[in-house]
């Protein structure tokens, strides 16, 4: 593990124009000795600075107490200054300090952003490029060193926000005064682990509740991730668990432990905690924790629980019991995180409005919907997203094994089953499960799974991998292309019909179904992530049709 230790220089003159060689103020030199007090019991293995003569010294003097050399970095410079407001200082002083907050906002706003009357300077973005290239180079070369860097504000913020970007202009107005200042990075190779701000001017302060801040984003919208928070369903009720030492509930969860994912850590706590030994689980969405001192983001998980058995012996004795509950516990551990995540999982599940994808699939098997028995005129219809031309792309043989995301009843199986060697299909839906096994019992080479795609523990591999109209149900389209380059087998193929449509739910008049609509572009864009070359793609009246192929080692 890589520490840094940001330090935000401290308190410079600003009569000096020249932002090289402006000095620290006499309160600055002074504030430095709160640095050297705190650097003092770190292990600091090297320091790094900002040529920019403010940065070096406040950093002087931990340096030469302790006998170091500080390394000049250009690329930890601070931002290039503004020339457009550097003309107005004839202006009213109040004047020019909103002229310049107005301008910092958009700044945040829009990162690209920069005055059109400015003859030199360089957006929040090209800073943010330049600091975040420095900083990597930095990991590669000190790796699980404990470093200082000497930073400025707007440098020191961009990274931040590059690690954490709920981090905006709100936060930077918050610590334009400290001078100086410490963020502190914890860096698992070149993934930044953990955070924490630091004010050397109270380090002692309480985290009062009331000061944190809570916010939420899309899943995989945030980076360094610290811990996991899995709601779990179970017999239609939240499952909360309480430790032996506590007489309050939470949720399952806790740190994502050195080398797991964050779905890893997810499932791991989730057993832990609960004794769930059968389940689904699905990526639902991140969210940020700001304290006075410290940032924490995570990643929230959606789980359904199908079977509870016995917590591992190395938990059994730390947790008293588990318990349902309809909403949220009153008393509750967390409470200024917990109602927020749990506002947030409700919108994302959508109880109120929407009803679970696996519940509707299987609401149409009971209202008989089943379209391996559709007239001719609606198999046609529904051809408009496949068809031919779809099944062509599959290029099947009896030597290859087949997997259909999706299955259904069995529509395009039907199909399928007959040209190849081996044939699983998988879906979420008991009953549409139940349903396609018997639309396929006359082929022998069949395997039918009720289970999530993403999540499914698949023990073996597949020569072509299809799915048609079923992405749209998959908010996380990365981790589940990711997971189809990972079960196909080299040179294997895999094939997807995406629809044109982006709407963002299915109406069926007693029911509604939130969905996650597809762009050929994010789809081009996670094929070749994932190592996938695309061979093809196409468009039929109602979808765009991509045929992608794994390379062959």
């Amino acid at each position: 593990m890589t520490t840094i230790y940001f330090i935000r220089h401290a308190e410079a003159d600003n009569y000096v124009r020249d932002g090289r060689i402006r000095p620290l103020t006499k309160k600055g030199l002074a504030d430095r000795k709160l640095v050297t007090e705190f650097l003092q019991d770190k292990n600091i293995d090297v320091i790094l600075s900002s040529p920019f003569k403010r940065a070096v010294d406040t950093l002087a003097d931990f340096a030469e107490k302790n006998g170091f050399e500080i390394k000049l970095i250009e690329d930890f410079r601070e931002q290039k200054s503004i020339s457009a407001f550097d003309k107005k200082n004839e202006l009213d002083p109040i004047i020019r300090k909103q002229q310049i907050n107005e301008f910092l906002e958009r700044q945040w706003a829009d990162f690209s952003y920069i005055p059109s009357d400015s003859e030199y300077g360089e957006t929040l973005l090209e800073v943010q490029m330049r600091n975040i290239a420095a900083l990597t180079e930095v990991l590669t070369q000190y790796k699980d060193k404990n470093i200082v860097i000497g930073t400025h504000g707007t440098a020191l913020s961009t990274i931040i926000n590059y690690y954490d970007n709920t981090y905006g202009y709100n936060d930077f107005m918050e610590m334009v005064h400290i001078l100086p200042w410490v963020v502190k990075m914890y860096f698992d190779g070149n993934d930044c682990a953990g955070m924490e701000k630091i004010d050397l001017f109270n380090l002692n302060i309480k985290s009062s509740n009331d000061w944190w801040k809570v916010s939420t984003s899309d899943f995989g919208s945030l980076k360094s991730y610290r811990f996991v928070v899995i709601f779990a369903r179970y017999q239609d009720k939240w499952l909360y668990c309480r430790a032996t030492e506590r007489d309050t509930f939470e949720t399952a969860g806790g740190h994502i432990e050195q080398g797991e994912t964050p779905l890893e850590a997810a499932k791991r706590e989730l057993y832990e905690e609960t004794g769930a030994i059968k389940f689904d689980i699905t990526p639902a969405f991140d969210y940020s924790v700001h304290k006075p001192n410290e940032y924490s983001n995570g990643q929230v998980f959606l789980a359904h629980i199908h079977e509870l058995g016995e917590m591992p012996d190395y938990t059994n004795d730390k947790m008293a019991e588990v318990k349902l509950f309809d909403t949220i516990p009153d008393k509750m551990r967390f409470p200024n995180i917990l109602p927020v995540l749990y506002a947030h999982i409700q919108q994302f599940l959508n109880i109120e409005y929407f009803i679970t994808t696996r519940n509707h699939y299987d609401a149409l098997i009971e209202e008989n919907n089943d379209p391996v028995h559709d007239p001719e005129t609606l198999k046609s219809y529904m051809d408009k997203w496949d068809g031919e031309p779809f099944i062509e792309e599959l290029r099947l043989s009896t030597d290859k094994s087949v997997l259909e995301i999706g299955v259904g009843t069995g529509r395009l199986a039907v199909r399928v089953c007959g040209k190849c060697g081996k044939f699983t299909g998988i879906d979420v839906s008991p009953k549409t499960a139940e349903r396609a096994k018997e639309n396929l019992r006359d082929f022998s080479n069949t395997r039918l799974i009720c289970g999530n795609f993403l999540t499914y523990p698949f023990n073996e591999t597949f020569d072509v991998i299809y799915s048609s109209l079923t992405f749209m149900h998959i908010q996380d389209k990365q981790t589940a292309i990711q997971r189809v380059a990972k079960l196909l087998n080299p040179g294997g193929r895999f094939v997807l019909s995406i629809s044109k449509e982006q709407q963002t739910e299915l109406d069926f008049g007693n029911r509604k179904i939130k969905i996650y609509p597809d762009t050929p572009k994010k789809i081009t864009l996670l094929l070749t992530e994932a190592g996938l070359n695309i061979s093809k793609q196409f468009e039929t009246e109602f979808a765009v049709i991509f045929a992608a192929q794994k390379k062959i080692n």
